[in-house]
């Protein structure tokens, strides 16, 4: 044991100590911490306490003929910091839930003589689950951190392309469920009450198959409802200067940046344009007074 300690080279701790030191910072910082390499490196971490602290007793500090034996319990000090701290980063991460993409999406491993990125791997009922609780095929990427792609890859590849979201309503229990809602509440209702209440019952039924079946269960009411038609009213100013639009525009008001200005409704005519510099009632009172002074009938 005694030869063993006159051959220890304390020259080579420094070097050590500091590759330690830098694999220890590596690990701790990445995003994604892997669990099991952080207990790898606090074994690590926790043998060179071990070594310092050997290192800094009496009987081996004579042996090493060194005067640095304040350095070393520093040091040890040091990595009992370290050591502590890896310790509490382990029980938090130990006790923190994943992710679901981290249940859910791993990755395959790469083999020989492929190339990319290994093949993330979710299972078919991962899809199913979340696409029967409403999801779309996009919001389901986005919960399991992947790309849209991958997700329309795996459904292809599970043959999922008929889970469109939609209840399996036959016509003829689509049929009852209008006909229903039309007794009760008379043919007056449009499509769009319609389809409230077909949401209130839990059904998620497409638009053009409600629209269709409204056509066939009340041919004259959809037919009179879609003979309304808006009518449309001509603008017209009578004579000039009865008529001006004022108007402003905010999207620049983070920089301080507002634009007003007034136009004559009867000849179109630009009364004001102006970029004030605030927002205040005065400054387009300003502005208004100012036009109305400099107005001409046209």
């Amino acid at each position: 044991m005694e030869s063993e300690n006159e051959t220890f080279n304390l020259e080579d701790l420094p070097t050590f100590l500091i590759y330690i030191l830098d694999k220890v910072e590596l690990v701790c910082c990445e995003q994604t911490t892997d669990l099991s390499k952080l207990e790898s490196h606090l074994i690590v971490v926790d043998k060179v306490v071990g070594l310092l602290r050997e290192l800094s007793l009496p009987g081996v500090y004579a042996i090493l003929k060194t005067n640095d034996l304040e350095h070393l319990k520093t040091l040890s000090d040091v990595f009992t910091d370290i050591l502590s701290a890896m310790q509490q980063l382990v029980s938090t991460l130990s006790v923190t839930p994943a992710t679901v993409a981290e249940n859910v999406c791993v990755t395959d491993g790469r083999n020989p003589g492929e190339v990319g990125r290994p093949k993330f791997r979710i299972k078919s009922e991962v899809l199913e689950d979340l696409r029967s609780l409403g999801f779309s095929w996009t919001k389901i990427a986005v919960i399991l951190g992947v790309s849209r792609w991958t997700i329309s890859r795996r459904v292809k590849d599970y043959g999922l392309e008929d889970m469109c979201g939609f209840s399996q309503l036959s016509n003829e229990e689509l049929d009852r469920l209008i006909r229903n809602y039309i007794d009760h509440h008379g043919t007056t209702s449009g499509q769009t009450y319609i389809i409230g209440y077909i949401k209130s019952l839990g059904y998620h039924v497409q638009r053009s198959r409600i629209r269709e079946c409204l056509a066939l269960l009340d041919p004259q009411n959809t037919a009179l409802r879609w003979g309304v038609t808006v009518s449309r009213r001509v603008y017209c100013v009578p004579w000039p200067n009865s008529l001006w639009h004022l108007d402003g525009h905010h999207s620049l008001i983070r920089w301080k940046l507002i634009i007003d200005r007034c136009i004559n409704g009867f000849s179109r005519r630009i009364m004001f344009l102006k970029c004030s510099s605030n927002n205040l009632a005065e400054t387009v009172l300003t502005l208004f007074l100012e036009a109305y002074g400099h107005r001409e009938f046209v």
